[in-house]
């Protein structure tokens, strides 16, 4: 969906699943979430 807006998350494989499961395990709150997408996200 944000490809479609011309936005794309940039980070490794690992990176990506790291955060995934980080989220699943409770580790991460939305604040945390947020702060994440938003340092990685690039136009």
């Amino acid at each position: 969906m944000m490809m479609k807006y011309g936005s794309d998350i940039h980070a490794s494989q690992e990176e990506k699943y790291d955060f995934i499961i980080s989220i699943a395990s409770g580790q991460k709150n939305i604040d945390l979430i947020k702060e994440w997408i938003h340092s990685h996200l690039k136009k």
